[in-house]
């Protein structure tokens, strides 16, 4: 008899046919041959390996400490958690001890294939259906790639974060200093701008008003437009190529990218005219 989700009875036919047929039979006797052979069991139904590992990750906290290792343990466990029978438990047993005991990791040297062995042809527990070491492996090289193109991102974004700290303190240490500049008795007074001071040598002295010299160089500049790290000069500063550092740890009057102190510098900067002393037995 036909059953009523079965459209016609032409079809209902041929599929009893193949039913029935002996290429059937031998398939089914191949089949009921292979479940007699897996003493473990799985309790995971439909779900498969790679839809228990999204579930068990979704439901994770920490998602990526997920492994295959877990999630074989968890394949066979009933929902009461008792292991399905003593073959799965004493496995997964083994399991536990061997990841407690090693540090071994990779599809080739964790739990599963130190107790169970590799499976057949190539293929690997687990993972889901159609994943091989050959998948495995270029997956891992790519997850290596861009866990270390994620650390040294990380890496750059420390090391920038650190800079601008760095950079932070500097800035609030200048104004402090300039503040102390705007009281201080011992200052010189303003120097003009002169045409006869260019390429003339001379000493910078600390814009503190101690009169300490910090450096010794030569005057490039007086061009209130000339640019240093693309800002102009002003009416306060005078462009100077320093020939001597005499105290590398002054900072520099206007914080730039490429250096902070004196100590760094590689090209011209701007310093208050005001702190250049002018004298041609400079050396």
């Amino acid at each position: 008899m036909k059953p009523p989700n079965v459209p016609t009875m032409e079809e209902w036919l041929s599929f009893a046919r193949q039913r029935l047929s002996k290429e059937h039979a031998v398939e089914r006797l191949k089949k009921q041959e292979l479940k007699a052979k897996n003493k473990t069991p799985h309790t995971m139904s439909r779900l498969g390996y790679a839809g228990l590992t999204k579930e068990m990750k979704e439901k994770s906290n920490v998602p990526d400490s997920i492994t295959r290792v877990d999630v074989w343990i968890k394949a066979y466990k009933r929902k009461d958690k008792s292991y399905i029978n003593e073959a799965a438990k004493e496995a997964a047993e083994q399991m536990e001890e061997y990841t407690n005991t090693t540090q071994s990791t990779g599809i080739h040297y964790d739990a599963i294939s130190h107790v169970l062995g590799p499976k057949h042809r190539g293929r690997v527990r687990a993972l889901g259906f159609g994943i091989t070491k050959t998948k495995i492996n270029v997956r891992n090289d790519v997850s290596r790639k861009y866990d270390r193109t994620i650390g040294a991102l990380e890496q750059q974004l420390q090391q920038q974060h650190q800079i601008q700290q760095k950079m932070q303190q500097q800035i609030e240490a200048l104004m402090s200093q300039i503040a102390n500049n705007q009281s201080c008795p011992n200052a010189p007074p303003q120097v003009p701008p002169a045409e006869d001071v260019v390429y003339k040598k001379c000493e910078l002295l600390h814009y503190n008003g101690s009169g300490v010299i910090v450096a010794k160089g030569e005057v490039d500049s007086t061009d209130l437009d000339d640019l240093i790290d693309d800002v102009p000069l002003g009416f306060e500063c005078w462009k100077v190529y320093i020939t001597g550092v005499i105290e590398p740890n002054v900072l520099m009057c206007r914080i730039l990218q490429s250096y902070n102190t004196l100590e760094h510098v590689t090209g011209p900067i701007a310093w208050p005219s005001r702190f250049i002393k002018i004298s041609p037995n400079v050396g």
